[in-house]
C-alpha cells in the first residue's frame, strides 16, 4: 500500500509538470475559444390565427389554431421561403437560400398560438435582418394555403432586435 506521505512527496516532486500541464491546458482552451467566429441569433414571434372567409359563425377553435402552429413552423425551413427571402435582401447571406435555410429554425410556443422563429448568423445586423424579412415572407405567404373556407393568417407579433 501507498503510504499518504509517499503520495505527497511523488506530488511534491511533480509540482511543476502538474501546474504546466495545467497551463498548457488552459491556454489551449482559451485560445481555441478565441479563433471561434461568434454565432448570433435573432429571433420573431409569429402569431397565428385564422381568418374565416365563408358564413360560418363559428370562430377558429384554440385547438385548431395551435395545431395550425406546427404548420407554421414547418413552413419556416423550406426552399419557396428561403428563395423569397434571398429576393428582398439587398446583401444575401453567402450561400444564398442554402445559407438561409441551414441557419434559421423555427419552434412553436407549446400550448399557444404562437411559433418562434430564429436565424443565426455571424454578424448580428444581418441575424436581425434575416429574421424580420422571415417573419415578413411567412405574413404573406402563410394566408395563401386556405383550408376549406377559413384562411390561415401569420402576423409579426415581435420584430428581432439586435442579439
Amino acid at each position: 500500500m501507498y503510504s499518504p506521505q509517499l503520495i505527497l512527496q511523488t506530488l511534491r516532486q511533480r509540482m511543476w509538470t502538474i501546474m504546466l500541464v495545467a497551463l498548457v491546458t488552459t491556454g489551449a482552451a482559451i485560445g481555441f475559444s478565441l479563433l471561434q467566429t461568434p454565432t448570433y441569433e435573432s429571433s420573431v414571434l409569429i402569431l397565428v390565427g385564422q381568418k374565416t372567409t365563408g358564413d360560418t359563425n363559428a370562430g377558429p377553435d384554440v385547438a385548431d389554431l395551435q395545431e395550425l402552429t406546427l404548420t407554421v413552423a414547418k413552413a419556416v425551413p423550406t426552399t419557396p421561403v428561403a428563395e423569397a427571402v434571398v429576393e428582398r435582401l439587398e446583401d444575401p447571406p453567402e450561400g444564398g437560400a442554402g445559407a438561409v435555410l441551414a441557419n434559421s429554425s423555427a419552434e412553436p410556443d407549446p400550448g399557444t398560438v404562437f411559433v418562434n422563429v430564429s436565424y443565426k448568423d455571424s454578424d448580428p445586423k444581418r441575424a436581425q435582418l434575416i429574421a424580420n424579412t422571415i417573419g415578413i415572407v411567412l405574413s404573406e405567404k402563410i394566408p395563401e394555403m386556405s383550408l376549406g373556407a377559413n384562411a390561415i393568417t401569420a402576423t409579426v407579433w415581435e420584430k428581432a432586435t439586435l442579439p
